[in-house]
């Protein structure tokens, strides 16, 4: 019987630390790795009376540091014995998921999407970046699956994503980029694989699709020929192959009964003339307003309920963290203590 492994494994302790803030799993990681150094040092051989002694010791080591945990836990968190630890205060995530235009969507000199759309969830949620560059669908699929393994907790997967994929699945298999190329059946295929294992995880996750936007061929082309040094040649993105990737991507938000930014329709469209995009494939400032756009309205009208606070007592259901300023002047400091989600109590 190894005493420190039973030890290590307990299901109690590992639950504790995973609900615990950084500072109190610190702590808590130092009592785990204390108790287990000093069972595992007992170096008692197999089935003498030494041995039986040692795991009566160790069993009685794992029960009072068991209680220990316990007891530490409750203290650091302010709560008496008896009473149920509270829920996390942590803020809701909001996963953007997709290729280099989801990846630079926080760039600061373009003014990405990304960074627009923490700015609207400023106090509800957090916006994670996932993007990857390069990245078609067929890598991405495998990524997801890496990043939210089945057996994921709910708790533990955004409420609210965006999937943008068909810039580089689009690329022309016959040209320079053809090992990013992805067949556009099996993308439909991936896109629709991508939103069944999320909702497998957490049945009611919001997803919003993304269309690829059109491209500029000779600004990319030229691009691409002063980036690698490669000779100007024909390109390897033309807007009507990324035209019919964003079809598919329409009739998969209509066939999923999910949100859809389309960024080739309306007055906001994404154009592939003038200064949209940056390079004639990725956004330049315009191009990323508008996708912002894009995306907030697809949120407000397929899930109302991801509308954030637009004020200290709005009705919105996506609720600020911790109470507006001027209520604490009525409630007191206790008021942040004894704060909590309302969704969540």
């Amino acid at each position: 019987v190894n005493v420190s492994h039973l030890f290590l494994s307990n299901m109690e302790a590992s639950m504790a630390m995973a609900n615990l803030q950084n500072g109190v799993a610190e702590r808590l990681s130092r009592t785990l790795t204390e108790a287990s150094t000093a069972m595992a040092n007992l170096h008692l051989p197999y089935w003498t009376p030494s041995a039986l002694g040692g795991m009566a010791v160790g069993a009685f080591l794992v029960a009072v540091t068991q209680e220990r945990l316990k007891n530490l836990v409750v203290r650091l968190l302010g709560e008496s014995k008896n009473e149920s630890i509270l829920p996390s205060i942590q803020r809701p995530q909001i996963l953007l998921f997709g290729d280099s235009i989801t990846e630079q969507s926080f760039d600061g000199e373009t003014c990405g999407f990304g960074a627009c759309l923490q700015n609207w969830y400023k106090r509800q949620a957090d916006v994670l970046n996932r993007g990857f560059s390069g990245y078609n669908s067929r890598w991405g699929l495998a990524v997801l699956k890496r990043l939210y393994p089945t057996g994921t907790q709910a708790e533990n997967c955004p409420v609210l994503m965006t999937i943008k994929f068909g810039a580089n699945d689009s690329s022309l298999a016959d040209r320079r980029s053809a090992f990013q190329h992805v067949p556009l059946q099996e993308f439909s295929e991936n896109i629709k694989k991508m939103v069944k294992h999320m909702r497998s995880i957490r049945s009611d996750i919001g997803i919003v699709l993304v269309t690829p936007p059109p491209v500029n061929e000779k600004e990319w082309a030229l691009f691409v020929s002063k980036r690698f040094g490669a000779p100007l040649g024909p390109p390897d993105r033309t807007t009507e192959a990324a035209a019919t990737y964003a079809n598919s991507v329409r009739k998969l938000a209509n066939e999923l009964h999910v949100g859809l930014a389309d960024l080739w329709e309306g007055s906001n469209a994404v154009s592939n003339e003038g200064d949209d995009l940056s390079d004639g494939l990725h956004f330049g400032k315009k191009a990323n307003f508008k996708c912002w756009e894009k995306i907030r309205d697809a949120i407000s009208t397929t899930y109302p309920q991801f509308i954030p606070e637009d004020g200290p007592h709005g009705e919105s259901p996506m609720e600020m963290q911790f109470p507006y300023y001027a209520d604490i002047a009525q409630g007191g400091i206790e008021s942040l203590s004894k704060w909590k989600w309302k969704s969540r109590s």
